[in-house]
């Protein structure tokens, strides 16, 4: 095994090296958390201590991509300015340089009482709990032999402040799962420490309490929650899930409680954990809302959500697939799926095929993820607002820019009027068919029809539909309670050791489908912003309001660009040329005509002045839902799912108006809806030379609008 001494001298001459960088790269964050170079993903134990707020990372020291994974390590007052430290916890070798272990995601804690012992001379142990990832076979301690591909929980130790690590000698402490799970002992992962009962001042130890952690059965969907009263030794005490969404992993959970936003009397338990599909497709984080006892979690009843109870409102079914083949289904093939027809569920070396109604769907695997096609439905009147349907499948949104062309790989739903398409879906790599749906109010009385297109030659390269119904109302699409609604939210964790019950959160900001892809150097992957997490209550349900912190605001310049209009009816150009900016627009919903209602309003940001390349965020008055639609955002990163449109449950407030804070910073965007309820986040690369800001109107006029704007400085040179 390497020893932790030799990694700290690489380190300090990393740091060294670093120190000359301008940070000033293309696509480097100038507010968020990047490190000097090199690939970091999963935020890991998030601590405060000392005053210090302490950010360990997955990393790799030796390259840009995933692997070796350690964890890095940075220093902060102000959540804003950071110091990089040297590497905090190796990757292991053997003799021969060859990888032994690597060290997944975990969390940290003060241990002020000192219950692990590790403390000496009065001093606070701080205590990092991780995943031990071991990739070769290992001779433990106590004579344990460890297989090679088990993840097991291990724990390493600080008594200088977190400025070195020193791992346990009796590594892991937890081995495996529990005998009934030992078969999952490969998603065995990502454990989350913190102390029970929580006390105000964020303090760790006292009487009748003891540690408590959250840890995932990655494959199963279920987090198992273990206690302890030294760290060394744990319990298994319960086990919660799978809830809500379950097609794909489950991992990187936390459990905390959680206060009020309003002030009011009160505190419940949250638990947020990574899930794959997320929100968009690829990855996203789920929360569930409850009560802790201190060794079980239970959730409340409003936060349980039952996707297969979904349905759309009473309607017209247009197309049910009950037919033997598409001609009789009424629908015009062609390329592989002529001759073809519905199919009764999976077809050959396919998944299980699940949710569609009755005894057939549309399911294009008929050659496997080669078959290359489309299937058009005879023509339509619109007559009903709503046009729902089951769909599922590959997650490979329509492209406009390369539809019908040899690099169209989408597989899609789309709705065609007057010639254009004006309206897409796609699966969510699940084959399981969920409802969606198309708000088509604003072509009532038109002719339509539909399209079902195959071109993926790729991974989950088809698509699955069933039951298109016109309908008078949408149906519930999500599948869970997201933390945000955007692509590039995963991982998300919460700080330890903040007193008043506060909790500080933030989050891997990209997407496990091209995390490896982005078109960054020497750096590839970056944070959010930290944000504050509190409780509301929205449409009968407690959710996670989110603000960012306030640390943002000491980059910020101090005359702001602020402009106002009693009225819009038409674009407008805003003199706003800054690519990292802190913005935000007011507007009113209580007045639109019934033309208006199904408008659209909002901001292109890094745009060119023809408008071809742009990233838009906006407002939906009709669904009542805010966007970010980056399909057009004129960057060079060209993976086949990144241009798209994501959306976000938002009610306007009580008065009719609607707030949306838009963080811009050179590659991505962080847009906060109303209070913080719905936020989204999403990368985007654009071109240098894409710098107009303009208001857009999409419909009939909007009112009350205000925009106020500060330039964002950045904190590396600050």
């Amino acid at each position: 095994m390497r020893t932790s001494s030799v990694f700290v001298g690489a380190c300090l001459l990393g740091a060294h090296i670093a120190a000359s960088q301008d940070y000033g790269e293309p696509y480097r964050p100038q507010f968020h958390f990047t490190t000097p170079k090199n690939w970091i993903n999963d935020p890991n134990g998030l601590l405060l201590h000392n005053g210090q707020y302490h950010l360990f990372n997955q990393y790799n020291p030796n390259g840009s991509e995933a692997g070796d994974t350690s964890w890095s390590h940075a220093i902060s007052t102000d959540l804003t300015h950071w110091d990089d430290q040297p590497l905090a916890i190796p990757y292991d070798a053997d003799a021969s340089g060859a990888l032994a272990a690597m060290y997944y995601t975990g969390s940290a804690v003060s241990d002020d009482a000192n219950t692990s012992g590790f403390g000496m001379n009065g001093t606070t142990p701080l205590v990092a709990v991780f995943t031990i990832a071991y990739t070769q076979n290992v001779s433990a301690s106590g004579g344990r032999e460890v297989l090679a591909g088990t993840q097991a929980q291990g724990i390493a130790y600080s008594i200088d402040n977190g400025t070195t690590w020193t791992k346990y000698a009796d590594n892991p402490v937890i081995a495996l799962p529990p005998s009934q799970y030992q078969n999952q002992s490969q998603n065995f992962r990502d454990p989350y420490v913190s102390w029970y009962p929580p006390s105000p001042d964020g303090k760790t130890g006292g009487d009748g309490g003891h540690w408590a952690m959250v840890v995932s059965l990655s494959s199963l969907q279920k987090l198992l929650i273990y206690t302890s009263s030294d760290l060394k030794n744990w319990t298994q005490t319960s086990e919660f899930g799978p809830y809500n969404t379950q097609g794909g992993a489950w991992e990187c959970p936390n459990l905390f409680p959680l206060t009020y936003a309003n002030g009011s009397a009160g505190m419940k338990w949250v638990i947020h954990a990574g899930a794959s599909p997320g929100p968009a497709n690829g990855t996203g984080t789920q929360f569930f809302v409850g009560d802790f006892n201190g060794t079980t979690f239970t959730p409340d009843p409003s936060t349980i959500i039952d996707i297969s109870q979904a349905s759309p409102p009473d309607g017209e079914v247009f197309a049910d697939f009950e037919q033997t083949t598409f001609t009789a289904a009424g629908w015009n093939a062609t390329g592989d799926f002529v001759g073809f027809g519905p199919v009764t569920g999976a077809i050959g070396s396919q998944q299980n095929v699940s949710g569609f109604k009755g005894l057939r769907l549309v399911d294009t695997y008929f050659n496997e993820d080669l078959s290359k096609g489309t299937l058009t439905s005879q023509p339509f009147n619109i007559t009903k607002p709503y046009i729902a349907f089951l769909i599922g499948g590959g997650y490979n949104p329509y492209n406009p820019d390369t539809y019908g062309t040899s690099a169209d790989n989408s597989t899609a739903l789309l709705l065609w009027v007057d010639g254009t398409v004006v309206a897409s879906a796609t699966g969510r790599n699940d084959e399981y068919l969920q409802w969606d749906s198309f708000h088509v109010a604003n072509w009532t009385g038109q002719t339509a029809y539909l399209e079902i297109v195959d071109m993926g030659n790729v991974s989950w390269g088809h698509i699955n539909v069933d039951q298109i119904t016109f309908a008078s109302g949408p149906v519930m699409t999500s599948p869970a309670n997201w933390v945000d609604w955007g692509p590039d939210f995963y991982a998300a964790a919460t700080y330890n050791g903040i007193g008043d019950y506060r909790r500080l959160g933030m989050a891997w900001m990209t997407n496990g489908e091209y995390a490896g892809d982005i078109p960054t150097s020497p750096f590839r992957g970056s944070m959010t912003i930290p944000r504050t997490y509190a409780l509301a209550t929205v449409g009968g349900r407690d959710v996670i309001v989110q603000t960012p912190d306030m640390g943002l605001f000491s980059l910020e310049a101090s005359r702001p660009f602020a402009a106002s209009y009693d009225s819009l009816s038409a674009n407008t150009m805003l003199n706003i040329t800054w690519q990292a900016m802190d913005l935000n627009l007011t507007f009113s919903s209580a007045n639109l005509t019934a033309l208006a209602i199904d408008s659209r309003f909002g901001i292109s940001l890094r745009g060119t002045p023809d408008g071809s390349v742009e990233t838009v965020v906006g407002y939906d008055f009709g669904e009542k839902q805010m966007y970010v639609d980056r399909t057009h955002y004129g960057g060079t990163f060209v993976a086949d799912v990144f241009p798209d449109t994501f959306y976000a449950p938002l009610e306007p407030s009580a008065d009719g108006m609607v707030t949306l804070r838009i963080l811009l910073d050179w590659s991505g965007v962080e847009v906060f809806g109303g209070k913080g309820e719905s936020v989204i986040t999403a990368q985007i690369f654009p071109d240098a030379n894409a710098l107009t800001t303009k208001l857009f109107v999409d419909g009939d006029q909007v009112s009350d609008v205000k925009v106020s704007a500060r330039e964002v400085s950045s904190a590396w040179s600050t």
